[in-house]
């Protein structure tokens, strides 16, 4: 047997625990674990199961004794032999000391090697017959178990044989000598009306004469017999027995007949119903199989039908998308065919504005005029719809500060008259390749219902945030503004064409549907949280493509 022991070595002193390490290396398979104190000793004692500990007397802080005091202290070590050694002198009570802390051996120094090895060998060699005395106690442990197990498998057998079973035993006379509880109670007669009597008043009904001899002349050349059993109890109970019997010699030397067997009659019973199911399966299946060719012409009928919607469904979607592409250019048409108009009627009013110094007049041309910018806008953002649905993707490099400063520009009348604090926070270096123009009809009409739905009261000062930023692989457009805010029971409507959130609004109700169709063509998310009165805020998140 193989053993592979480790042994602690303890010394303050690096020189000298080198020193033992190269003596006690000479030992094969020993492990040598070495520590220059006490603690390090203890954690080593935590992590290692030693066979023998070498320890230095004088130590500072902790001493040979201290240490070996908390050593032996540990329940798993507190056999584990301990050798001493020390440069100076010791006197008796140091002895005693040391022996009272575990100690078996003390070793000046400088000590013989060869000295040293033999006693380690030693307590080795013990440790080494304390183990193998142990791994036996173990395995005679283990085969105890085995065998308490074994008997107790034996005797849980035994009853259940008995609990269970039918045994009954013959004679070479074929005359009952035991039979059990079980086949007097299968039968429906008492112990005594059977023992010693022929086996054929048990005889099954349904065994014929021949059978019998077959049996009997199986058991007579020395064979096993197994056989199903049918037969009838004393009250005319039909039973099934699925018996064995074995052949086996008395002290005596002639044959007795050991007999056990299992009631199987449920097992026949659920036989015959199965069988009886069986045929009334296979006439189901029949009316089945009748069902399945009734549903199979069902089927082709429909798949007929399913094919006819399918092709009709195909018809409408394609005049559904030819209606599409004709309104969308009926709306870029109409829309290009009446800025014209609508440029010419700005141009005369301010023409007009040359020509008349009434106020009268001054004021129609006012209205005049803020109705046409009016219309031209809504212009501009019927346009954005076509370009939307119909212009092809251009990626290139997103200039967020032009973006923001052609927005400013745009609505530079109304901030002279209304003026707004707007803090721009964008994330430097950030370079973002996407379409721009939806990027821009993105931030332009958010900016824009920023500025216009700016709170009416003197209470507080407008302003607006805008941050744009990238977070985890997505573009983040994010405008906060302290306006007039939403009201909730209408959040859910304000994406759709032509809607208008408030009652102060003087937009066309087509900004926020614009911004929701070119999020989604950027396969892009927005956000919304506002509190009427006192704040709005969107987020567009937007997956980023070709992004550095």
């Amino acid at each position: 047997m193989k053993f592979n022991q480790k042994i602690l070595i303890v010394d303050d002193r690096p020189e000298n625990l080198f020193a033992l390490q190269q003596i006690l290396s000479e030992i094969e398979h020993l492990q040598i674990i070495k520590a220059l104190n006490g603690n390090d000793a203890l954690k080593a004692t935590l992590n290692h199961e030693f066979s023998l500990a070498i320890l230095d007397v004088q130590m500072p802080h902790m001493d040979g004794y201290e240490l070996a005091d908390f050593i032996r202290s540990d329940q798993r070590n507190r056999y584990l032999p301990i050798i001493f050694l020390s440069a100076v002198m010791l006197d008796e009570v140091s002895v005693y000391k040391g022996y009272q802390a575990g100690g078996v051996d003390f070793i000046s120094k400088p000590f013989s090697p060869q000295i040293l090895l033999g006693k380690v060998n030693n307590f080795l060699e013990i440790d080494r017959q304390k183990q193998a005395i142990k791994e036996q106690n173990k395995e005679l442990n283990e085969m105890l178990k085995k065998v308490n197990f074994l008997n107790q498998e034996l005797e849980a057998q035994k009853q259940a044989l008995d609990q269970t079973a039918i045994v009954l035993i013959l004679n070479m006379e074929n005359r009952i000598t035991y039979l059990n509880d079980n086949f007097c109670k299968l039968l429906g007669t008492n112990r005594e009306d059977l023992l010693g009597k022929s086996s054929k008043v048990i005889r099954p009904k349904y065994l014929s004469e021949n059978g019998f001899y077959f049996a009997r002349a199986t058991l007579l050349n020395g064979k096993i017999w197994r056989g199903e059993v049918h037969g009838e109890s004393a009250s005319g109970k039909e039973y099934w027995i699925d018996l064995s019997i074995v052949p086996f010699a008395d002290d005596f030397g002639k044959y007795q007949f050991l007999g056990i067997g299992f009631e199987i009659t449920h097992r026949k019973l659920a036989q015959r119903q199965l069988i009886e199911k069986n045929e009334e399966v296979l006439v189901a299946k029949h009316e089945l199989d009748i069902l399945n060719e009734k549903l199979k012409i069902i089927n082709t009928n429909l798949e007929e039908k399913v094919q006819e919607q399918t092709q009709t469904l195909r018809q409408i979607n394609a005049e559904l998308y030819e209606t599409n592409q004709e309104l969308d250019l009926f709306i870029y048409r109409t829309s290009h065919d009446l800025r014209g108009p609508v440029a010419n009627v700005l141009g005369l009013t301010q023409v007009a504005r040359f020509e008349t110094k009434e106020e009268v007049t001054l004021s129609y041309l006012s209205k005049l005029e803020n109705t046409a910018n009016g219309m031209n806008k809504l212009l501009n953002k019927l346009s954005m719809v076509n370009i939307i649905n119909q212009s092809d993707a251009q990626i290139d490099l997103i200039d967020f500060e032009a973006i923001i400063e052609k927005c400013l520009r745009q609505q530079q009348h109304y901030l002279e008259k209304n003026p707004i604090n707007l803090a721009t926070e964008i994330e430097e270096g950030i370079r973002f390749y996407s379409e721009i123009s939806m990027i821009e009809l993105i931030l332009i009409n958010l900016l824009e219902n920023a500025i216009l739905f700016h709170s009416p009261t003197n209470q507080k000062e407008p302003f607006i945030e805008l941050k744009i930023y990238v977070e985890d692989k997505y573009l983040i457009i994010k405008i906060l503004d302290n306006g007039i805010g939403i009201n909730q029971e209408v959040a859910h409507k304000i994406y759709d064409m032509f809607f208008r959130g408030s009652e102060v609004s003087t937009g066309n109700g087509l900004g926020l549907y614009l911004v929701k169709k070119a999020v989604n063509r950027l396969k892009g998310s927005i956000e919304m949280e506002s509190k009427e009165w006192f704040y709005t805020s969107f987020t567009v998140s937007i997956p980023i493509v070709g992004a550095s």
